[in-house]
């Protein structure tokens, strides 16, 4: 059996086949591109495994999307601006993952917004300038990079779409599917269906026959009459 191991830059595909190889075999390190070439390696049991380059979109035309790579790693760091992707990831904790924060960062009340939480983490952190001012773009540094350490905790950026309730496809329910078979099932038993004979075979339409003389006159007198 073989397999291959594809995903976008620095999510763990290298360190994956080093778990499961139980060894180090593949180079790994937190920033994309590190991986270079194809390797392929052979498990214990005889699968074959290929480890690969980091995938990417050509053009990232949605925005948030764009920021959630940035953030998890996937994105050079020479390419992003700490602070914006520090302020968008901070929204994104505060309101999907609000109690880690306050954990973390010893905090006792939710801040109320990303930028009161970079100032926040500044001081707790010592990114501070002279007098006192925390440093914003600091303070960002500080939360991307315990987030892409774990140290936040078990943080997801995605979100799978809400699973349909059981019994339901396509936003229709069995029973309402059902109802729908019938009603079809109806709708073609009103169709014309072919005839057939008493022997199964289809039966032939009579030939039409020429009236004899009789039958002319016998109308004739009908008609007269």
């Amino acid at each position: 059996m073989r397999a291959l191991i594809a995903g976008v830059p620095n999510v763990g595909k290298s360190t994956l086949l080093n778990t499961l190889m139980n060894r180090n075999v593949a180079k790994v390190g937190d920033k994309p591109a590190v991986t270079k070439d194809q390797q392929l390696v052979t498990l214990a049991n005889g699968m074959q495994i290929t480890d690969s380059p980091g995938l990417m979109w050509p053009k990232i035309e949605e925005e948030s999307r764009a920021f959630r790579l940035a953030l998890a790693g996937s994105i050079p760091d020479t390419a992003i601006d700490y602070l914006t992707i520090g302020l968008f990831g901070g929204r994104f904790f505060l309101e999907k993952y609000p109690e880690l924060v306050l954990a973390r960062y010893k905090l006792e009340v939710k801040p109320r917004d990303a930028e009161a939480l970079l100032i926040e983490i500044g001081r707790r952190r010592g990114a501070l300038r002279k007098g006192g001012i925390v440093d914003l773009h600091k303070a960002a540094d500080v939360l991307v990079h315990e987030f892409r350490d774990g140290v936040l905790g078990p943080i997801s950026l995605e979100f799978p779409p809400p699973a349909e309730p059981r019994g339901v496809r396509t936003g229709k329910s069995i029973e309402s599917r059902s109802a729908d078979d019938k009603r079809r099932r109806a709708a073609g038993s009103r169709e014309v269906a072919p005839v057939e004979a008493d022997v199964g075979m289809p039966s032939e339409p009579e030939p039409m026959r020429r009236p004899s003389d009789s039958d002319r006159q016998r109308r004739a007198r009908e008609w007269r009459g």
